[in-house]
């Protein structure tokens, strides 16, 4: 690999690395480097000059193990801190006292780049190297010098609408994206351009505009992982707490990439993964300093319960200033970055950590990192994955929207094995029906989802949690619907080359049902719009397919007896689909952005366990001419000419109804392309009209076309109601 100091370039023209030599240049204007806040715990830049030099103020704090216990820093006793530019002379850093905690000293008109090394003085009287949490650029146990100076173009998006998020990585997108052309091959090829810089030489950004996404979150903290030759599970086994991947990109890489997405309107949300760090990850990591007399790990929490050990550690967070370490770290990143929405990792496994204790410290954490968040950052969303410890009120009061997982019974219900169901071709509506019933009871802010990358791959929490419906997990959405599409083959009740159309729809009705229960936030993973077979666990599937098919998914579905134009046409038509459903959730999902509350209220309107259909109605009573009606159709029965559907309507909702998406209609040059003629649907922007019900002894019904699972968005276009 080439030297580590290239991902991190000096300043132009400086004659060498260190201290500038050059007469004092002005210092630059706060705004254009400085945040707004100033850590007490961390190393940071207190100035930016002209010529590319800073000032940094030094700040360490080195605990003790003494009578006194866990951190008392004024037990100095023989300890020493030192620390040096480059290869420059050893500083002493002032020790501690009552009044302030920190080892501290001044560093003037460091350069650009340069390295900063820190050690310690051992029970031995023997200096050791350590790496200090800092507000500055790290490579592993090496702390540079960031360039701090960027001319951010874009303000980050406004919350006026509901969002689609998508949960994936930078490294798979960027191997994905145009055969992979502009991804890393090696560690090397990443050391010498990063992740950030080469995403920001595409059109990635836009590209994920245009398919209807708002968000896209990615782990980015500094981890074991290759990303060049991604294992997806690697990049949650980090160090260096909340850091920015080297392979990611320095400060000013990850600026850029994060000021491109904003000018597409996308917010960039990092997975903050700090709960487990890797242990030894480099010479004088802190989980590696021990106490002199006891010989215990002082950073390192000696007892955590229900602890995952992957290799990892937890810190020690009844250590107050370590809380507060932690808590800093969080703080400058987001104000660092302009982030808005962090998402915080394994919150059950953070408090879990002191339940069998008599005071949870990680409850004492999450507050004062709330404090700290409201008072420094308040206009940053916190989205938290909690299930066991969701109704802490700690908790509570930390997460701003919880992970809720609600798709998790509908995927058991529409995936389910037809061997295991009463009517093989008709889910239980009962079972759908209450559970849409049961999460629309809700009163949290919440974001919906029915898989993510825990689901799409061998989990064995999730094996543990839920060992009764193993159908559902473990596999990509297409994979679990092949799963079942292939049992009614069997059965004689599905034609093998009818299995991709079941797939792609059944797929579709999951994914849209619960983005359509959602009025906050909708998450979703790369393999449902590719109809990727397999589970995230195989090789290459951390690569986004953003287009066509790859060629043992062709092969899986040629052996079905479909040609390969008619796996592609199916392909196409479905990302069309998912593409039109995320555009019309978010046009007519308003959100007040001043209190961050949801404006559209959603009811189940009406379901129907004999014919499988289920309606939504999503009503906007600030503006009712925003409001939906979606029909779902689970079910086998097609509803077409002279046999059609009687959709009740809601009351005092009487007039005409417009079609905005008809599951069974393929946009004209789609169209035009099928290879068989299409069934009857209805065209965008069709009006049905209220009528009296024939069937269904109904005042106001719509009489409605819709096709074996499928699903049609109406919008409402008769003026006042209700």
């Amino acid at each position: 690999m080439r030297s580590l100091k290239q991902l991190f370039p000096l300043a132009k023209n400086a004659p060498a690395p260190g201290i500038a030599t050059t007469p004092p240049a002005p210092p630059r204007h706060p705004q254009s480097w400085f945040g707004g806040y100033q850590p007490d715990y961390l190393t940071h830049i207190s100035q930016v000059y002209s010529d590319g030099s800073v000032d940094i103020a030094v700040r360490v704090y080195w605990p003790r193990l003494s009578g006194k216990g866990i951190g008392d820093p004024t037990q100095i006793q023989d300890s020493g801190v030192q620390v040096r530019v480059e290869d420059g002379p050893w500083q002493d850093l002032t020790a501690p006292h009552a009044e302030y905690k920190c080892w501290s000293a001044q560093l003037d008109r460091v350069l650009e780049g340069s390295a900063i090394h820190f050690r310690y003085r051992d029970g031995q009287g023997v200096w050791q190297a350590f790496a200090p949490l800092t507000d500055l650029e790290t490579l592993y146990g090496t702390t540079y010098v960031p360039s701090l100076t960027y001319e951010w173009e874009h303000q980050a998006p406004r919350y006026d609408h509901a969002k689609v998020l998508l949960e994936t990585t930078l490294e798979g997108l960027l191997a994905g994206y145009k055969g992979g052309k502009f991804a890393g091959r090696d560690l090397d090829e990443l050391s010498q351009v990063s992740i950030a810089d080469r995403m920001i030489a595409t059109d990635i950004p836009g590209q994920l505009a245009a398919w209807n996404i708002d968000e896209v979150m990615v782990p980015v903290c500094a981890s074991v992982a290759n990303r060049s030759h991604l294992d997806p599970k690697f990049n949650y086994l980090t160090y260096n707490f909340i850091e920015i991947d080297w392979q990611v990109g320095g400060i000013a890489a990850f600026k850029r990439l994060v000021d491109r997405f904003y000018g597409y309107q996308i917010q960039l949300i990092p997975d903050l993964i700090f709960a487990h760090q890797v242990r030894n990850p480099f010479a004088g990591s802190l989980d590696q300093i021990q106490d002199p007399h006891s010989g215990m790990a002082v950073f390192v929490d000696p007892d955590p319960f229900l602890f995952r050990d992957y290799g990892t550690w937890m810190l020690n967070l009844a250590e107050p200033h370590f809380r507060q370490l932690l808590a800093e770290k969080m703080v400058t990143f987001a104000q660092k970055y302009h982030l808005k929405v962090l998402r915080i990792d394994y919150v059950d496994g953070l408090i879990l950590q002191y339940s069998n204790r008599n005071q949870n410290y990680a409850e004492e954490f999450i507050r004062e990192l709330k404090a700290a968040l409201r008072q420094h950052c308040p206009d940053v969303v916190t989205l938290g994955e909690t299930f066991e410890v969701a109704g802490n009120p700690a908790v509570q009061d930390f997460i701003d929207v919880f992970y809720a997982p609600i798709g998790f019974t509908i995927v058991e219900e529409l995936y389910k094995p037809p061997s295991q169901m009463e009517r093989p071709l008709y889910p239980n509506m009962e079972v759908l029906a209450g559970h849409a019933h049961q999460v629309l009871q809700s009163k949290r802010r919440e974001a919906y989802y029915a898989q993510l990358h825990d689901e799409t791959w061998y989990c064995q929490h999730i094996v543990q949690g839920r060992p009764y419906v193993p159908w559902a997990y473990g596999g990509n959405p297409a994979q679990l619907a092949k799963n079942q599409g292939e049992e009614l083959v069997a059965m004689g009740l599905l034609e093998p080359p009818q299995l991709l159309e079941f797939v792609r729809r059944t797929v579709r009705n999951a994914e849209a049902l619960t983005m359509f229960l959602a009025n906050l936030r909708y998450m979703f993973v790369p393999s449902v719009d590719a109809l990727s077979l397999g589970c995230l666990d195989d090789p290459d599937q951390w690569k986004v397919a953003w287009k066509g098919v790859s060629p043992s998914q062709l092969e899986a579905w040629e052996a079905t007896g479909l040609d390969r134009r008619d796996i592609l046409w199916q392909h196409q038509h479905h990302r069309q689909d998912l593409v039109t459903l995320r555009g019309l959730f978010r046009r007519y999902t308003k959100v007040d952005e001043s209190t961050y509350q949801p404006l559209v209220t959603i009811e189940m309107n009406h379901h129907d366990s004999g014919a499988s259909l289920l309606s939504l109605f999503r009503l906007n009573p600030s503006l009712v001419e925003d409001s939906l009606l979606v029909v779902f159709n689970f079910g086998a029965n097609v509803f077409k000419g002279e046999v059609t559907y009687e959709v009740p309507i809601p009351e005092g909702f009487d007039g005409p109804w417009a079609v905005l998406f008809d599951g069974d209609c393929p946009n004209p040059d789609l169209a035009k392309a099928a290879s068989t003629p299409l069934a009857r649907s209805y065209g965008t922007g069709t009006l049905l009209q209220t009528v009296q019900g024939q069937y269904s002894n109904r005042s106001a019904v719509l009489r409605l076309e819709i096709g074996a699972r499928s699903l049609v968005v109406l919008n409402y276009r008769g003026g006042p109601a209700r």
